[in-house]
């Protein structure tokens, strides 16, 4: 007489690997959002995560009439996290991280930030000219490989950034932190397709089997 797997064992098999698909997608999705919509300071931004590698990447969206630098950038990391290796596609930016660097973490009025990315040496705020930075129409990618995760995600990563832009027309500067405009996690009703689909080709592969051996 045929065996077949019962089909409530079909069923959890299903349910699980549409819960472990969702945990995967949720887990390597991009973070994706814009400076704070305000004047004159705009710029959109994307943190992925690859391994054990973060990519920020972002573009000055300021208008050209208005002129302006991205400068700087800094964020949190979790304590304890190492970076084995950061690179730049603008050779003006270096980063720093706490002691010995020099960096001090002072983000003013917002607090501090353990990590700081910057054209114009280890002060968030920047002094001297601010033309290294990433100007207007222009995009900069930054990678950080870590030794470890460590608990940092995307989503820690990504909600801890603030941008500093300097050099506008009027002589002005802005601090910007961002706002998520792709939400990265998978939406409930999705999954729940996604699990329904799963169960339905269980179901029907069993059916499939059962009908050859008769």
């Amino acid at each position: 007489m045929p065996r077949h797997l019962p089909i409530k064992h079909l069923l959890m098999l299903a349910v699980f690997t549409a819960v472990s698909f969702g945990f995967s997608i949720s887990a390597q999705a991009d973070m994706v959002g814009v400076c704070a919509p305000d004047s004159p300071a705009l710029c959109a931004a994307t943190v992925s995560l690859s391994g054990n590698t973060f990519t920020i990447t972002l573009t000055n969206t300021s208008p050209a009439a208005n002129g302006g630098f991205l400068t700087a950038v800094a964020f949190n990391l979790a304590p304890g996290t190492t970076v084995n290796n950061f690179t730049t596609t603008n050779a003006n930016f270096a980063l720093f991280g706490p002691s010995p660097t020099g960096w001090t973490g002072n983000v003013a009025p917002d607090g501090t930030r353990t990590h700081l990315i910057s054209a114009t040496g280890n002060d968030y705020n920047g002094g001297g000219s601010p033309n290294g930075g990433t100007g207007t129409g222009s995009t900069v990618t930054f990678t950080l490989t870590l030794a470890s995760l460590n608990g940092n995600t995307e989503a820690t990563v990504f909600n801890s950034i603030l941008i500093r832009m300097r050099g506008f027309q009027d002589g002005g500067s802005d601090k910007d932190a961002l706002t998520v405009t792709t939400n990265p996690v998978p939406e409930p009703a999705s999954m729940l397709l996604l699990g329904t689909g799963l169960v339905g080709v269980a179901t029907a592969f069993r059916k499939r089997f059962a009908r050859k051996d008769e």
